[in-house]
This record gives structure tokens, C-alpha cells and sequence, in this order.
């Protein structure tokens, strides 16, 4: 069996979707796109946050190098934008928008 490692980025974007399983593109630590294969809910990964995914290296015939996530968590947010992020995410639907998370977080 394959060693399962952990991968942190950054979620870019999802490209690819069939019922509970996307393809998502990452930004690593390193500054690199990395595709990862990993099973979420739409609209269950937030852009511009950072996350820690758990699982295998695997080669695609077609499409190279890839990372097969068997699980997923959101690293707590260490930077401005990424804190005003979350803070509009949590704040979604109660008319709690960008600036009102900017003026909390510069408070």
C-alpha cells in the first residue's frame, strides 16, 4: 500500500465535478499548481484558504501527477486576507460583507 502524506495549499479553483468528487487545482507552499482529486460538497471549499489535505501521490496516464486526498481540514487563516475570507464565509447570509470583515479585522 502506498504512504499516505499530507499536502498544504492554497484552493485555486475546482474545474471538475462528478456528484461528490472534484478535481481541484491547489497552490503549494512552494508556489506550484498541484491538481488534487479529493470527495467534497460543492461550495464546501473556500477560495483563497489555506488547507491540509491527507493522502496519496498517484501518476495519471493522461494528465500526470496527481493528489488523491482521502481527507481535507482548513488551516486556521494567519493572514489578513485570509482571516477577512473566512470572516465573510462564517457571515454568509446575515449582509456581513468584505468591508465589515476588513473593519473588524483592522479593530
Amino acid at each position: 500500500m502506498a504512504q499516505q502524506t499530507d499536502l498544504t495549499g492554497i484552493f485555486v479553483r475546482e474545474f471538475q465535478r462528478w456528484d461528490s468528487t472534484a478535481l481541484i487545482t491547489i497552490e503549494d507552499q512552494a508556489g506550484e499548481s498541484v491538481t488534487v482529486k479529493v470527495d467534497c460538497e460543492p461550495d464546501e471549499l473556500m477560495l483563497n484558504q489555506d488547507y491540509r489535505f491527507v493522502g496519496q501521490w498517484r501518476n495519471h496516464p493522461k494528465y500526470g501527477r496527481q493528489f488523491f486526498a482521502s481527507s481535507f481540514v482548513l488551516v486556521v487563516p494567519h493572514t489578513r486576507q485570509g482571516i477577512i475570507t473566512y470572516l465573510v464565509r462564517a457571515g454568509q447570509g446575515l449582509r456581513f460583507g468584505p468591508v465589515r470583515a476588513a473593519a473588524i479585522y483592522d479593530e
